[in-house]
Parts: structure tokens; C-alpha cells; sequence
């Protein structure tokens, strides 16, 4: 018997889409690794043995769990993020451009970012820049005053 049964491959790729949630913070990805989950329980458990009903299922619940709760996980996660963050007010040395509202690949403590210019003034490789906040992957900058 092999390990890669069927619901064991919904799992898997449930669990790949919550590890790419992780990763972009847009809040979709999570109910449909849920979802693809779901389907792999219902799989395992009650031998659901169709493809169409299980993707059917997997788009039900991803779309209805989308609808009803992402607005509702996203006013939570906002409620959240009024903790300070770590990496605010930290100065940053620019390895790249970055135009007045313009954004730009930059690096900060050795990892590429990109990088939100917020002010009305370009920023130049070289410069410092100001953390004012970050928004997911995204670091929103001020030039240094």
C-alpha cells in the first residue's frame, strides 16, 4: 500500500498552501488549504471516492470560508498590528533607488525586501531611509530627516 493515497495528497497540499499563506500574509490561501484539509478528512474518513465532488468541495469551502470570514480575520489581524513593530524606526542604509511613491527591491539585516518610498522626495542607493512601518513583506520608508 503505498503512503501517497489520495487524501493524503489533499493534505499535502493543504498544508503547501497555509505554509504559502505564511509566506504572503493576503488572507485567501489560508481557507483553501483549510479547505483542501477538509477534503482530505472527509476523504480519509468517509472514503469520498469522486474528483468532481471533492473539487467541488474543495472550491465550497474555500470560496464560503473567503466570504464569510476574511473580513472578519482581516479586522482582527488590523486590530493586532497596533503593537509596535520590531523594525520600526530602525534607519536603513538604501542598496537601491527608490522614487518619491515609488517601490524598489531593497535590502535590510541581509534579506531583500521590497521597499514602499511614502515621501514626495527620491530616494538614492546610499541614502538612509526610515522605517515607518511595514506592511506584510512590504517596508514602508521615510527618508531620514
Amino acid at each position: 500500500m503505498s503512503l501517497l493515497t489520495p487524501a493524503v495528497l489533499w493534505a499535502i497540499f493543504g498544508f503547501l498552501l497555509l505554509i504559502v499563506e505564511l509566506l504572503t500574509m493576503g488572507f485567501v490561501l489560508v481557507f483553501f488549504g483549510v479547505a483542501a484539509l477538509l477534503v482530505a478528512l472527509l476523504k480519509g474518513v468517509f472514503g469520498l471516492d469522486h474528483l468532481v465532488v471533492e473539487l467541488l468541495l474543495f472550491a465550497a469551502f474555500g470560496a464560503v470560508g473567503l466570504a464569510l470570514l476574511r473580513q472578519k480575520l482581516m479586522s482582527v489581524m488590523k486590530r493586532g498590528s497596533g503593537a509596535p513593530s520590531l523594525d520600526r524606526k530602525q534607519v536603513i542604509k538604501l542598496t537601491a533607488d527608490v522614487a518619491a511613491g515609488g517601490t524598489a527591491k531593497v535590502e535590510y539585516q541581509g534579506t531583500p525586501w521590497d521597499a514602499l518610498n511614502e515621501s514626495a522626495v527620491d530616494l538614492r542607493a546610499g541614502d538612509k531611509a526610515v522605517i515607518v512601518a511595514t506592511k506584510g513583506i512590504q517596508l514602508i520608508l521615510r527618508p531620514e530627516s
